[in-house]
């Protein structure tokens, strides 16, 4: 039996999956001349993405070698897979790159391209962007079971500052954490857009919702 979450979760995939993303790496000479792939070397791919880079390599092996592509995201890895599945030297791992050291010992270049990609953006059911409305996830790894929402609503004040503090460079943060601590008292947040609106009333906007921010107040937040 699925729970309800799972069926959502399945529906987001099942509509996802009719839209055709593509990823035009715009480094892939400089990967190919840095790592210089030849035939019969070993490579990873630690965040293979939609697959840009990793075929870039793979042309240049032509059918020789492996090639090791770890990738977070369920979704993203199986659009590589499509992409990618005309070569038969490829070893598809769903898993996060901090797990590196379990896969390889022996290899030829390792590949980083850090960061989000363009589904995770626009797909606003993924909860990365508050451009437009969706849940409070921000999981890369939907297996993992603490998504952004349980933590701005249950972790304690120290955790958030941390976390504003190191991860985001919020100068504010020991005053936005604090404010979310009040707030959830009897609220509890849950979409990008009410989080959005809420650390750019913390700033002083008493209506974000009608300014024009050059760079949102929230930014660093998210």
């Amino acid at each position: 039996m699925y729970t309800s979450f799972e069926r959502d979760l399945n529906l987001r995939y099942s509509m996802i999956s009719q839209i055709s993303y593509t990823h035009t790496p715009v480094l892939a000479n400089q990967v190919i001349e840095i790592l210089n792939p030849k035939p019969g070397k070993i490579f990873i791919d630690a965040t293979l993405g939609l697959g840009g880079h990793s075929e870039a390599l793979l042309k240049e092996m032509h059918g020789e070698g492996s090639l090791y592509g770890l990738e977070a995201d369920e979704r993203n890895l199986e659009l590589a897979k499509e992409r990618l599945g005309a070569y038969k030297n490829v070893h598809y791992i769903h898993d996060n790159f901090e797990n590196l050291e379990k896969y390889e010992e022996r290899i030829d270049g390792i590949l980083f391209d850090l960061g989000l990609s363009s589904p995770h953006v626009e797909d606003a059911n993924r909860g990365f962007s508050f451009q437009h409305e969706g849940p409070l996830d921000m999981r890369f790894d939907t297996r993992q079971t603490i998504t952004a929402a349980d933590i701005i609503n249950t972790y304690p004040l120290e955790n958030l500052i941390f976390i504003f503090q190191n991860y985001g460079e919020e100068k504010h943060s020991k005053k936005l954490a604090n404010e979310i601590i009040q707030y959830r008292k009897h609220n509890k947040f849950t979409t990008t857009t009410q989080l959005k609106d809420f650390v750019a009333r913390a700033a002083g906007f008493v209506h974000p919702e009608k300014c024009y921010f050059k760079r949102h107040p929230a930014t660093r937040v998210f």
